[in-house]
């Protein structure tokens, strides 16, 4: 919560962090009175325009009517779908006026669970006949309760695993398939066996595949990549496999981390 001006723009640094890091936030700043907006009056900044680039979605709300539904539908989109932040932005005299309020009842969250069938037992396949696989995982894992369903995973497939900083606990770090944190900040254990696996399977990890650690220690040509989760991708030297996934056969928009997850298992 943050006043107009100075006082929103202070919220960038971290509303931009949530972004990064998909954690649902709601923001609400003040502005100032709707007839002032956009003619330089003092103390105000396009917060809306701002932080567009950075939330999952933000609102100016213009009538004090719309106020309860947009703070409900603010709530709604910050933890549906990828999690994040969503920005409301509330004129002086909205907050000073007044209208009936009328409850409701909270719309529940949709969670997408399905998935194609066959893409998973190819996957499972691919896991089964490699010699060197590695879980690389996220916060998504924790986003989507899906914590216990990965352990389970990786005991029963007898799989290493590293991290990323946001999923840090997920695997207990006494854990024997826990070989540490990836990247700048992690194990020299975990980065090695990244560029020194066979197969990669990355859950629940939004940007993993694009980071620059990923980049340098993956020879791309040579390693399969199975990603789980909001972005899925599926490389092999297989260009008909590759293709099949492009053209929708994936996992990307029709399934959760927990489903594939548990399904993988079995």
């Amino acid at each position: 919560l943050a006043t107009s001006g100075p006082g929103a723009t202070n919220l960038v640094t971290g509303i931009a962090t949530a972004y990064m890091d998909s954690v649902p936030l709601v923001a609400f700043t003040g502005n100032v009175a709707t007839p002032g907006i956009g003619k330089d009056c003092f103390q105000e900044a396009y917060i809306e325009g701002i932080t567009m680039p950075i939330t999952k979605h933000n609102f100016t709300v213009r009538r004090v009517e719309d106020l309860a539904d947009t703070m409900r539908a603010a709530f709604r989109i910050a933890q549906s779908g990828r999690k994040g932040p969503v920005l409301v932005d509330i004129p002086k005299d909205v907050t000073a006026a007044v209208c009936e309020f009328e409850a409701k009842q909270p719309e529940p969250i949709r969670t997408v669970t399905t998935f194609d069938a066959e893409q998973v037992r190819w996957a499972a396949d691919l896991i089964n006949a490699a010699q060197r696989p590695l879980v690389y995982f996220g916060g998504g894992v924790r986003s989507a309760a899906s914590c216990q369903p990965l352990r389970d995973l990786l005991h029963k497939a007898e799989i290493p695993a590293t991290y990323t900083l946001m999923a840090a606990g997920v695997v207990p770090y006494g854990d024997p398939m826990n070989i540490g944190m990836l990247g700048m900040h992690g194990c020299y254990t975990s980065n090695r066996a990244v560029a020194d696996c066979d197969v990669l399977i990355a859950v629940g990890d939004y940007t993993g595949i694009g980071r620059n650690t990923l980049r340098k220690l993956v020879e791309w040509e040579k390693l399969p990549v199975l990603k789980v989760g909001r972005k899925v991708l599926i490389k092999t030297d297989m260009l008909e496999k590759f293709m099949e996934v492009n053209e929708g056969r994936d996992l990307r928009d029709k399934s959760s981390v927990k489903a594939v997850t548990r399904k993988v298992i079995t």
